[in-house]
């Protein structure tokens, strides 16, 4: 396996140069690193420690906030599998763990009082409430950075900046703080820290810490090592991003292997519409090859499959 840099993309350049950068990973690679992101690092910092913290509780502690029907709370060890893969079917489940936040929400919200799917409050950590500060500020930070990404992408597929205002009014956002413990010395090769999946939505930005293992199926079909540039995020295409590009952007899988010596700890954020938006090829970009999906009925979908956690939701 080599160590490659999936395309990079500049945020610093003109909105024109953006656009090209964007739209020629994503059609090759469905992948790119994104840097001059305007996200501090003392944030990604803060992030990872406030990770590491909540990792290092003991099990029963985690339990206490157990994954919900919201999708929101603590995922253990081993809880999920993947069935909905196009490429290869989960045989074993994910060798990992994750605390997983939403779009902050209190217990009013118009969203929970109509009982809509994939709505609720987050779940905290009684015993590390220090916690809460900085998750709350990465998220903030990460939705700041995806509301510009949005407009990039609309200019990257020819439409206005505002294409996909309406669909995320609000969005939808889940910060996962992902563990990944060291591979078994018998683990079979077929065991994966994540097996070969495509995300749901429309884009997920990633930060890693320096222990390699996110790997990227290539447009030639060999797998590559995506590893970003120094203070660089990762960026994919969703599924539902595929479906707005009418097929013209990837949406591609990609696949975790744990490392036999350390623990590896990544964040992912994924961004996408809201429970109630409707998602259909944008009309410019020729004949629809997909039908509208609604996106909580898609999620939802992808999550009882997936997560054991859902299936009597």
């Amino acid at each position: 396996m080599s160590r490659a840099l999936v395309p990079v993309v500049d945020l610093a350049g003109t909105d024109r140069g953006i656009a090209a950068e964007l739209d020629d990973a994503y059609r090759e690679v469905g992948f790119c690193s994104i840097v001059n992101h305007g996200v501090p690092q003392d944030l990604v910092d803060d992030a990872f420690a406030a990770s590491r913290s909540f990792h290092a509780l003991d099990a029963v502690d985690k339990e206490r906030i157990a994954i919900g029907p919201s999708h929101r709370g603590y995922i253990g060890l081993a809880t999920s599998t993947i069935v909905t893969s196009s490429i290869e079917k989960g045989a074993a489940p994910n060798q990992s763990e994750s605390l997983i936040f939403g779009r902050p929400m209190e217990a009013d919200d118009p969203d929970i009082l109509a009982g809509l799917p994939l709505s609720g409050v987050n779940q905290w950590p009684e015993s590390l409430p220090e916690i809460r500060s900085p998750v709350l500020a990465y998220q903030a930070a990460m939705e700041d950075l995806c509301v510009s990404i949005r407009g990039h992408v609309a200019r990257a597929l020819g439409a206005s900046s505002d294409v996909f205002e309406a669909a995320f009014s609000p969005p939808t956002t889940y910060l996962r703080l992902l563990r990944y413990p060291m591979r078994r010395p018998e683990a079979p090769e077929w065991e994966y820290g994540s097996s070969p999946h495509t995300d749901y939505g429309f884009v997920t930005i990633l930060a890693v810490d320096d222990v390699p293992g996110l790997e990227v199926l290539g447009p030639d079909g060999r797998w590559i090592l995506a590893v970003p540039p120094p203070g660089g995020l990762v960026m994919n295409a969703g599924d539902l991003l595929h479906r707005w590009s009418n097929g013209l952007w990837r949406s591609t899988p990609h696949r975790v292997y744990n490392d036999p010596d350390q623990v590896r700890y990544s964040i992912p954020f994924f961004y996408e519409p809201h429970v109630t938006a409707d998602v259909e090829p944008l009309p410019h970009l020729g004949e629809p090859r997909f039908e509208p999906v609604n996106y909580g009925e898609y999620a939802m979908h992808r999550f009882r499959s997936n997560y054991s956690q859902h299936r009597s939701s």
